[in-house]
């Protein structure tokens, strides 16, 4: 199978130049709070807007203006919380049945599970590539911090979208839960076999490689990644390198909402 054209395929039918929001909807719930009240500190996630935003996109015709686009999409998730005393029944107990909560299937969360997941991809596949060049021990990557990974504001992801596979290892931190990372403290193991693998050209081709690649390749067009064409050789991937077909598996549940996400925020290359 030839892997390039395979990925070609996970190119989106769309672009955000080709899409336009109704915000109107938003400004009408906005209206119902005071303006003391709308505090970013007391933000709750609002499905049905999401679901307006993402139906209005659909709808429109022509919008030039890329990021501003993109942002709204991260903000419309938002609207202030209420003020004031919560209602009680007779009892004075606290009403829950119209407590709204934070759930897995909320906007946030699905991005979340999506750069978790494909962060540690990344790693992986590097790992995958490393061992099918080299057979020197001690060369492959720690995976990053959840702490780093787990961020999905929109100023964090964007940064994020616009840095290489090298730039990423360069600035996320490497999980504690190492024991060489603990004996080590403040030193950043990873960017040491950076600077070791740097002087390999094979790797500097790979490493070079974008963020937005590397997550087209993880996508795979929602299907099963074995393994991969590179520099002219067939490299096997490992069983724990799992792209974004897995994850759609461990969480049918929320799958259109996770490929919806996916194709929104992380394959628009702004």
């Amino acid at each position: 199978m030839n892997f390039e054209k395979n990925i070609m395929k996970t190119t989106p039918n769309y672009s955000i130049d080709d899409l336009s929001i109704d915000l109107s909807f938003l400004e009408k719930e906005k209206e119902t709070y005071s303006e003391d009240s709308f505090n970013p500190n007391n933000l709750k996630v609002d499905d049905i807007s999401i679901q307006k935003a993402i139906e209005n996109i659909f709808m429109g015709n022509s919008f030039k203006e890329k990021d501003v686009a993109a942002h709204k999409i991260f903000e419309l998730k938002y609207i202030p919380k209420k003020r004031g005393r919560k209602s009680s029944n007779k009892n004075g107990q606290k009403n829950k049945k119209n407590k709204k909560e934070h759930t897995a299937d909320d906007w946030d969360n699905n991005l979340r599970k999506i750069q978790v997941h494909f962060l540690n991809f990344i790693i992986s596949i590097l790992n995958d590539v490393i061992h099918g060049y080299s057979t020197k021990k001690g060369l492959t990557f720690l995976k990053f911090g959840h702490s780093d990974k787990k961020k999905v504001s929109y100023n964090y992801v964007e940064s994020l979208k616009k840095k290489s596979i090298k730039q990423l290892i360069e600035k996320l931190e490497v999980s504690k839960k190492y024991k060489i990372v603990q004996l080590n403290e403040g030193i950043n193991v990873n960017n040491e076999k950076l600077n070791h693998l740097s002087k390999y050209s094979w790797f500097n081709v790979f490493a070079n490689k974008s963020f937005f690649e590397l997550f087209k390749m993880y996508y795979n067009n929602r299907e099963p990644l074995k393994y991969i064409f590179f520099g002219g050789k067939n490299i096997e991937l490992k069983e724990d390198t799992k792209n974004f077909y897995y994850l759609l598996q461990d969480n049918k549940k929320y799958e259109e909402k996770l490929i919806e996400a996916a194709e929104i925020v992380y394959l628009n290359n702004n």
